[in-house]
């Protein structure tokens, strides 16, 4: 069976590969059902009988006519870039129809020894006009959850729609690294599920991280053959060089014995195998020389098949007559399949060509660029309804000023403190939808709460923690939380439950109050930490942010995950901390930008990865007695050049000493991480590090700079302009 890893389906930049997660996905379900192993040989028998029915109607001059395959787009965000628009959507969708009929521009491209191979597959792909219900959709949908980032299947537990009537396509922020051990870094670009898994059920579908989706708005990566790759996938289609008999990758030049191309590597005759993956596109690349063997088309020694649009190669342009074949023999195999393409199924979602779509009713949703903000501050709603274009817009905002508005991106300001209610009322010929957000945006005073020379909260007056403190509660639910169970000193502390929460990816906050720090000399922040991990994949991680206007933009301080996190050993059972030496006490120098403010936040961010509990408890703000801490690791302020920038800088260093470990992290100005790279250990005297962040198609303003020094940071803002 399957068991290698899916690398790079095409490199974009060094060590930013998009990488594919088919086969580690599959992986993963053969070792959590070790029986799946019978059922995939017994329908790989199954299929290979269908091919050959195939071949021989083929050869008698039956045609097939085009299957289209009905598509639901599952936008899963957190109001973030990975929010993409119906315009990216569609630019995915139109280069799968061009790749799967051969309509695509590079089939110029394709050698002479492939070309009469090449084919088209007659399979099309469009967005649903009819949901599950009879209504009307434009075949998006758009759900805001904590599981978009660094996803596995747990994301689609969120909407799916019938897998045998729609193809169910599932686009995120992030997809979850620690399953894949990718050579060189890297990201996961997408993962699909293959149909004889667990046969075309509640699981079946691909998802696709949002940049790696079509040609258009967000996207960044492999030309937008993400998903020509993946469907093939989602068909039946497996790699050029994967072994199904002797499992992993195998000996792809070596067939099993009494065996051939018919059932070793891609069970597909006209794509010469392959032992291993490759990239790049090197056309005079032949790393196997039994392409002859069986019934092989090739009557000689053949080069790679790195045009194939399931090789890794990033000249991809191609299908071939046999992966026509077994995909065609898939949709014979699995009924769910068959039905996906009926000509019955295709009247029922609206997508039959004599189906005319009437006017859809819209659906409300906006954006706001904060939630957080001092009184007299204003906040900027954007529209994003979706489903149909509406015709109106009726937004109320009490408390605000104006308190209605008709505009497209109304901005509202708030004179005074409290928690605020949104409306937006989206209409068209068609129908109209209200959306109403409670507590939408929250307004602060421009006084702080503590004014103190000294500030020491263990915790103990609940009171105030209730009427000082907020921590949000997350779409998921869960939330940091005061609990009895444990406490550094006396008997109250934060918590977040995250045992029970494996593989979440949530991002849950807890912010202070605040704090006049004009009245402390040279000010600290400390406070304590306890936590464990389950296992050494566990990478929780805990960022401290700071902010001088209300929460409107926080600046990271401080960010530690993983093992650098943990206070303790290893535990696989819920961690309670019951013993002093279970805590550590961080502390967070504040530079000079922040201490003579007058109205300060901190803001703890918990990402929850597979890991166990953690506790928060003794918050305190001091003089400290030693010189500026983050400076420490540095004789000079860094220099960042050049600034502004497109995306493409430098960032010059002199280190005092020695640093373990340094990382680059560039955030927006709401505390988003848009770049980050590990750079290892940097040994002391100049440094300059490289930063390529123009592939993010970062929006032009101001960006925050933070370089990460062991466990000391180092802040500045950069420009990103169009230039």
């Amino acid at each position: 069976m399957v068991l290698g890893i899916c690398m790079s389906l095409t490199a974009f930049a060094q060590d930013d590969r998009g990488h594919c997660g088919t086969d580690q996905h599959f992986q993963d379900q053969l070792k959590s059902d070790p029986t799946m192993i019978i059922r995939v040989q017994e329908d790989m028998a199954r299929i290979k009988a269908q091919v050959q029915r195939i071949e021989a109607l083929r050869s008698s001059g039956v045609a097939d006519s085009v299957r289209v395959i009905p598509v639901v787009v599952h936008v899963m965000h957190d109001q973030g870039i990975e929010r993409i628009g119906l315009d990216q959507i569609q630019s995915g969708l139109d280069k799968m129809n061009l790749d799967f009929r051969r309509l695509n521009a590079d089939t110029v491209q394709t050698r002479p020894v492939f070309k009469p191979f090449a084919v088209d597959c007659k399979i099309e792909f469009k967005l649903a006009k009819i949901d599950p219900d009879g209504n009307c959709t434009n075949g998006v949908t758009y759900y805001e959850t904590p599981l978009t980032y660094n996803c596995r299947d747990t994301v689609k537990s969120v909407i799916q729609w019938p897998p045998d009537k729609y193809f169910n396509v599932w686009i995120v922020n992030s997809i979850d690294p620690t399953r894949w051990n990718l050579p060189g870094g890297g990201i996961i670009a997408g993962y699909e599920e293959f149909p004889w898994a667990y046969g075309v059920k509640d699981t079946y579908g691909a998802v696709v991280r949002y940049n790696f989706w079509g040609s258009k708005g967000a996207a960044t990566g492999n030309n937008g053959r993400t998903e020509t790759h993946e469907l093939g996938h989602c068909l039946g289609l497996w790699h050029p060089w994967q072994d199904q008999l002797v499992g992993g990758y195998g000996d792809g030049c070596s067939f099993t014995v009494g065996h051939d191309c018919t059932d070793n590597n891609d069970m597909v005759c006209d794509t010469p195998p392959m032992p291993i993956p490759t990239y790049g596109c090197d056309k005079t690349q032949n790393t196997c020389h039994n392409d002859t063997v069986g019934p092989s088309p090739f009557q000689t020694d053949t080069v790679d098949p790195i045009e194939n649009f399931m090789s890794y190669d990033n000249c991809q342009n191609m299908f071939s007559i046999g992966q026509r074949n077994r995909m065609e023999a898939v949709f014979a195999t699995y009924p769910a399949l068959d039905n996906l393409v009926s000509f019955t199924n295709a009247v029922a979602t609206g997508t039959d060509s004599g189906y005319t779509a009437p006017l859809c009713a819209p659906h409300a949703a906006f954006k706001v660029d904060k939630e957080m903000i001092c009184a007299g501050a204003s906040v900027k709603f954007t529209n994003q309804t979706y489903g149909a274009t509406a015709d109106s817009l009726h937004w109320t905002f009490p408390g605000g000023t104006p308190s209605s508005s008709i505009l497209t991106a109304p901005t509202v300001t708030y004179a005074s403190p409290g928690t605020y209610n949104v409306t937006l009322i989206s209409s068209n010929a068609a129908g109209m939808d209200t959306l109403i957000i409670v507590g939408m945006v929250t307004v602060l005073g421009t006084t702080a709460d503590y004014s103190d020379t000294i500030y020491s909260d263990d915790l103990e007056n609940t009171a105030r923690v209730d009427s000082t403190w907020f921590n949000p509660e997350t779409t998921g639910g869960n939330q940091w939380e005061v609990t009895t169970a444990a406490s550094s000193s006396g008997s109250h502390s934060f918590t977040v439950n995250n045992f029970d929460r494996i593989w979440s990816g949530e991002k849950l906050e807890l912010i202070t109050p605040s704090f006049d720090l004009s009245k402390v000399s040279n000010p600290e922040f400390y406070y304590k930490v306890a936590y464990a991990r389950i296992d050494n994949l566990s990478d929780d991680k805990l960022s401290v942010y700071i902010s001088t206007d209300c929460g409107g933009i926080w600046s990271l301080r401080s960010s530690k995950q993983g093992s650098q996190l943990a206070t303790v050993a290893d535990m696989t059972t819920p961690f309670i901390p019951d013993s002093v030496s279970h805590w550590r006490e961080d502390k967070l120098a504040i530079t000079s930008a922040y201490a003579s403010k007058t109205n300060v936040r901190f803001r703890f961010v918990f990402e929850s990865w597979r890991g166990n509990h953690i506790y928060l408890d003794d918050f305190m703000i001091r003089d400290k007695t030693t010189g500026l801490e983050d400076m420490g690791y540095l004789s000079t302020q860094p220099r960042v050049f050049p600034n502004p920038s497109s995306g493409v800088f430098h960032v010059a260093c002199d280190f005092t000493r020695p640093v373990q470990h340094t990382r680059i992290v560039l955030t927006d100005l709401l505390g988003r991480v848009v770049y980050e790279k590990d750079h290892g250990t940097s040994a002391a005297g100049n440094r300059t590090f490289l930063v390529v962040a123009d592939d993010q198609r970062l929006n032009p303003g101001m960006y925050l700079l933070q370089i990460q020094m062991d466990n000391v940071n180092w802040n500045q803002r950069v420009m990103i302009s169009n230039e």
